[in-house]
């Protein structure tokens, strides 16, 4: 029986999120008299391959500025491209060509930092909403 290739990706991103409210505004933002804002920014990122139980050595690169995201791998040769909202997939001729399309595919709809940025800023905004909650009970509380 012909073995089925695997693919396993990972990849991370770290960075800083937080409020861009000013400490003043914090309380309007509590009644509702202003909204809260939050902002997310990835930093680093890192990218690993493993391809039928062997680490392939990827080199990862993204420009925020330009919204380009490149991986690229020289065993098995393939690069994979994101840039416009288009991925192009470039692989050798004894690549697997459809386990790079899937990775390619994959690495652009779910592990871009664009990505990241959103969920990391929704898991901002959640945050300072719970500390400012916290921050303002432990206030009451002291009165």
């Amino acid at each position: 029986q012909p073995r089925t290739p695997s693919a396993r990706l990972r990849v991370s991103h770290l960075g800083l999120g937080g409020s861009t409210n000013s400490a003043p505004s914090m309380a309007e933002v509590f009644t509702g008299d202003s909204d809260l804002e939050t902002e997310a920014r990835v930093k680093e990122y890192g990218c690993t391959l493993e391809l039928d139980g062997s680490q392939a050595q990827v080199a990862w690169e993204a420009d925020m500025e330009a919204s380009t995201l490149k991986l690229q791998s020289e065993s098995p040769r393939f690069l994979v491209l994101y840039q416009n909202s288009e991925v192009s997939i470039d692989t050798a001729e004894h690549t697997n060509s459809l386990l790079a399309c899937a990775l390619g595919f994959a690495i652009a709809k779910w592990a871009n930092p664009w990505v990241a940025e959103e969920v990391a800023d929704e898991r901002a905004e959640d945050f300072v909403r719970k500390e400012l909650q916290d921050a303002i009970a432990l206030s009451l509380a002291l009165e």
